[in-house]
């Protein structure tokens, strides 16, 4: 009987140099593009805070609202450096060196792009403070994600299973955050700004598809995961046909909404509360020149109450004593600052490996010395000795025969002609208590 061999699709099976270098790549793409929606989503959100700051602005310029949200994608560059730094740098103060640099770069970069589309100088400052707010953001929010990785990867080496999860608003795109692109709608309506309501809509669709992709491959992930187990799992087709069914579903949702957005744009209706606002201000203006009712004050109506009165002198032993509370208060302070940045620091070189491990910096070795035996022990131990010594001494001269290694005590005395006699009795009672204490 002939066997007939079948060959197996190699995108079907885990086994196979081909197969898993495929399958390795295919990680690797899920893996990039999921850091590609973690950045860009920072620049959606960012993106939309200071035209906002402008819109309300009682001189705004409308032409410039679109080329300030535009600019506001600076922060892409120093969010891809901070993701990037926290993940390789071991040292903190190496860490801050980087975000230091970066933003002195984004600094500059700013400055280059603000004076690219002609924002003036009052514009070109604003720009530049949030952009520099938004970095910072960034970079404290990098510190916090790597320490919750840390501590995971040692709440997993440890089996802590009291440990919770966190997570932040800047680390990945979430669902929540489209509320954000619905008030910036609404402001802008309110406000007059037909662009702002455009910009709301773009993005709200863009973070909505970066959302739902993100949670795509991240399940994914867990699924393949989870049925690592399994052999011949076809991990390539669950990740196209998954991959390719969202994209679809995304590119279809995301027409079908923004063609009757695009439609109805032109039948927005606007109002500017600005108007309002400076209505208001007009009819409560009220005129002080006459002062009919003398609410105008020139002295001070407790200067009258308190004239004359003289507040007793505090003694000097009082003021001493309170600025000697004072330094210890400062100095206690102090110590518990530093001990929190001290383990702050030791929780920040802790850095998570490639395979999951966590590689955590270990204390010195404490050495302890041996103390001496005391001189009593010293003393037992020569007489134990000195006992086996004449036991050794008495088998000799009575046995010409070495004794073997299996022959117990007894068995050695009977032999040498110790056994049933009075030394023989005491030898053997001093040795056996010198051989078991």
């Amino acid at each position: 009987m002939v066997r007939k061999k079948t060959k197996m699709p190699q995108e079907q099976t885990l086994q196979g140099a081909g197969s898993s270098g495929r399958i390795r790549t295919g990680e690797k793409f899920n893996k990039g593009l999921q850091v590609f929606l973690e950045w860009i989503h920072i620049g959606l959100l960012f993106a939309t805070f200071y035209p906002v700051a402008y819109m309300i602005l009682m001189d705004r310029d409308d032409r410039l609202i679109l080329p300030i949200f535009l600019a506001g994608f600076v922060i892409l560059l120093p969010a891809a450096g901070a993701r990037i730094a926290i993940r390789f740098v071991k040292s903190f103060f190496l860490y801050a060196l980087v975000c230091a640099l970066l933003c002195v770069l984004t600094f500059q970069v700013s400055g280059w792009i603000g004076r690219a589309f002609g924002f003036t100088a009052e514009i070109m400052t604003g720009y530049r403070i949030s952009v520099l707010i938004q970095t910072i953001l960034v970079m404290i929010e990098s510190i916090y994600v790597r320490l919750r990785e840390n501590s995971r990867a040692r709440a997993l080496k440890e089996n802590d299973y009291t440990w919770t999860d966190r997570e932040f608003l800047l680390e990945r795109p979430i669902y929540p955050m489209l509320v954000w692109y619905v008030v910036l709608y609404l402001i802008s309506r309110n406000f007059d700004c037909r662009t702002g309501c455009d910009i709301a809509v773009v993005c709200f669709l863009l973070y909505a598809a970066a959302a739902c992709l993100h949670r795509h491959l991240a399940d994914t992930e867990r699924y393949i995961g989870l049925l690592s187990y399994v052999k011949q799992l076809p991990v390539r087709r669950i990740r196209m046909i998954g991959t390719g069914f969202v994209l679809t579903f995304l590119l279809t949702a995301g027409i079908s909404a923004a063609l009757p957005a695009a439609a109805t744009a032109g039948i927005r209706t606007y109002r500017d509360l600005r108007k309002w606002a400076a209505e208001r201000d007009q009819k409560e203006e009220i005129d002080w020149e006459g002062d009919p009712l003398e609410l105008r004050y020139n002295e001070d109506p407790f200067d009258e109450l308190f004239r004359g009165q003289r507040m007793p002198r505090v003694p000097e032993w009082v003021d001493q004593l309170v600025r000697a509370l004072g330094m210890v208060f400062l100095a206690g302070a102090g110590v518990v600052v530093l001990r929190i940045f001290w383990r702050f620091l030791a929780d920040f070189r802790d850095t998570q490996e490639e395979n999951g491990d966590i590689s955590v910096s270990l204390d010195e070795d404490v050495i302890e010395k041996i103390a001496k035996p005391a001189r009593a022990k010293r003393l037992a131990g020569d007489e134990r000795e000195r006992i086996r010594r004449r036991y050794r001494r008495e088998i000799r001269r009575r046995r010409k025969e070495r004794p073997a290694p299996s022959e117990t005590p007894t068995q050695i005395e009977t032999a040498a002609g110790l056994a049933g006699t009075a030394e023989g009795q005491e030898l053997h009672v001093l040795y056996e208590k010198a051989r078991y204490g």
